[in-house]
């Protein structure tokens, strides 16, 4: 990090679109388009630049968790952080870090009906 960690949690989020010096709080379960024409704009936005922070599903991530992700990109002087908005993505993240095709994964009877399904998805491919 080029600069003091202080001087870093000061300066990193200033939001001058809303004159504010933190980035507001997004929380949202669906994005709103005015037509499909933006729909397709932002989709095609987001193939070409994943990281750019344009979003069509709340799962994927809102722009406060976009925010939040370049800052600990920074803060950790790592390549990319990877934000989950749910525990169910937060366990496959976990796991597929890991797991490559063909590994074994021992799991209890009474894990979700959903993660089954992924692990018997996944062991196909």
């Amino acid at each position: 990090m080029d600069k003091s960690f202080k001087t870093f949690l000061k300066h990193t989020a200033k939001d001058f679109h809303n004159h504010s010096v933190n980035p507001p709080v997004v929380r949202a379960s669906t994005i709103i388009f005015k037509s499909m024409n933006d729909i397709r704009r932002t989709q095609a936005k987001y193939k070409r630049d994943p990281r750019g922070g344009y979003f069509d599903y709340g799962r994927q991530g809102t722009s406060t968790t976009h925010i939040l992700s370049k800052i600990l990109t920074r803060l950790e002087e790592s390549y990319h952080v990877f934000l989950t908005p749910t525990g169910f993505g937060a366990v496959f993240l976990a796991i597929f870090s890991i797991v490559r095709p063909g590994d074994e994964i021992l799991t209890l009877s009474k894990i979700r009906e959903a993660i089954h399904l992924n692990f018997r998805i996944y062991q196909k491919l």
